[in-house]
C-alpha cells in the first residue's frame, strides 16, 4: 500500500501492540526507521502550511522551540527553506533514542548549530513555542497532561496533523509497512477543552 492502514480498536496501547504481528517491528524506536525518513529531509509538506503561517509571526522573537516528535528534523529543515531563523534561536526535538542518535549525526554532517535532540520530555529552559506535528497519535499520555506537567507553560502551542473526530476517543493499530504502532484518535471537542482548561486560547 502507498499509505499506512489501521485495524481494530483497543482500550490501551499495550493491548493494541499485543495484537501486532511478531515478524514486524513494534513502535518507533528502531534504527531502520530514521533511515526510512532520510529521503524526506528538506521536503515541505503542504499540510504544514498553517505551521509556516504561525511560525512566520512567532519566530522573530523566539529563543527556544521545543518539538515533541519531529523525527530527524523533518519540520526544521523544511521550514527554514521558507522562513528566516533568527540567530539566537535554538530548536530542540524530543524523540525516541534511535531517532535522537540519527538526528544528531545528520545535524553534525550539516553543521547545524541551532538544532539539537533529546529523549527527555522535561525541558531545560522555557520554550517560547511548544510544537508537535503528527506525533501525538503515537503517545498514549494525553497532551494536556504533558503540558500540565511542565515546570513552566510555554506561551505558544503549535499543533498540526493531529487525528481528531467527533466520536468517542479510541486506539487502533497502524501498519506502516516496516513497523506497527499503536495509534490514538481523540475526540475533537474534548481535546480542545483539555488544553483550554490550562488557560490557552484557540
Amino acid at each position: 500500500r502507498g499509505a499506512p492502514c489501521c485495524k481494530g480498536t483497543y482500550k490501551s496501547f499495550a493491548q493494541a501492540m499485543a495484537d501486532a504481528p511478531r515478524e514486524k517491528l513494534s513502535g518507533y524506536d528502531h534504527q531502520v526507521i530514521p533511515e526510512f525518513y532520510k529521503n524526506r529531509l528538506d521536503n515541505f509538506d503542504f499540510a504544514d502550511y498553517p505551521i509556516l503561517f504561525w511560525l512566520s509571526r512567532l519566530l522573530p522573537g523566539a529563543q527556544l522551540v521545543f518539538e515533541l516528535g519531529g523525527s530527524i528534523g523533518l519540520g526544521y529543515y523544511a521550514y527554514r527553506k521558507y522562513l528566516p531563523f533568527p540567530p539566537q534561536l535554538r530548536w530542540i526535538i524530543c524523540e525516541v533514542a534511535a531517532t535522537v542518535r540519527a538526528g544528531q549525526e545528520i545535524a553534525q554532517e550539516r553543521n547545524e548549530s541551532q538544532l539539537s535532540f533529546t529523549d527527555q520530555r522535561q525541558i531545560v529552559g522555557e520554550p517560547d513555542i511548544y510544537a508537535t506535528f503528527g506525533a501525538l497519535q503515537y503517545i498514549e499520555e494525553p497532551f494536556a497532561e504533558i503540558i500540565g506537567n511542565l515546570s513552566a507553560r510555554p506561551p505558544h502551542l503549535l499543533l498540526n496533523r493531529v487525528p481528531l473526530w467527533e466520536g468517542e476517543s479510541f486506539i487502533t493499530l497502524q501498519n506502516n509497512g516496516l513497523w506497527f504502532s499503536a495509534y490514538k484518535v481523540d475526540n475533537k471537542s474534548d481535546f480542545i477543552k483539555s488544553i483550554e482548561a490550562l488557560n490557552y486560547e484557540l
